[in-house]
């Protein structure tokens, strides 16, 4: 498959997040954790440094919490296929020859994060109110890819992601991002064409007397 190489983290936040409604989440891991909150129309044009994520959706209030939610933009997979002991290339190998275009579609961004890969499907935006098909949609990205060491503790509609031109400090290698599309997909289109039916919830039995 034909990427396009991209080390400009300022760029990756554009393509996610450039018409975004509420606040986008910037944090770095520097002697301690720190975060800061920007609008689509503020957001920083040039990105440096080490351990630095941006967060995946939006928020009404300038502080990242799920109860603060504004926007579903993306839907992500923590792929720490070093647990695994399969190498980034060894897992985007099987990501190619098994799983886009038959399991999952193609993602917009393959995250190359230092040690693993982490994967973003951008959607068009869904209100706070679609949260339960977009947490639908995330459990069953992971587990079809857990076999290529899926983060099950990572798909929470508030987690940060890393940033492409900046510096993994585990390893001190460069994260980069490999652009494979722009198109979105709406929440529906997946649950349509790429996610199983929802069981139904089972009824309570009757008790007699």
């Amino acid at each position: 498959m034909a990427y396009q190489l991209c080390l400009d983290g300022s760029w990756q936040l554009y393509e996610q997040h450039g018409n975004a409604k509420g606040y986008i989440t910037i944090a770095q891991r520097d002697h301690k954790w720190q975060e800061k909150n920007y609008t689509a129309e503020h957001l920083p044009t040039q990105i440096i440094g080490a351990d630095v994520y941006n967060s995946q959706n939006t928020f009404y209030r300038p502080a990242r919490r799920i109860a603060n939610l504004n926007q579903l933009r993306s839907l992500f997979v923590d792929l720490d296929c070093y647990r695994k002991q399969l190498t980034p290339d060894q897992a985007l190998w099987q990501l190619e020859q098994d799983i886009f275009g038959a399991v999952l579609p193609l993602p917009n961004l393959i995250i190359l994060s230092g040690r693993g890969l982490a994967l973003t499907w951008h959607i068009n935006p869904a209100p706070v109110e679609a949260l339960p098909l977009w947490q639908f949609a995330e459990d069953w990205i992971c587990k079809q890819l857990e076999h290529l060491g899926a983060d099950p503790a990572a798909t929470d509609a508030a987690r940060v992601l890393r940033l492409a031109g900046t510096v993994n400090s585990k390893n001190g290698v460069m994260v980069q991002a490999l652009h494979c599309h722009s198109k979105r997909l709406d929440l529906k289109e997946w649950k349509r064409d790429w996610l199983p039916n929802k069981p139904e919830p089972i009824p309570k039995k009757a008790v007699t007397g």
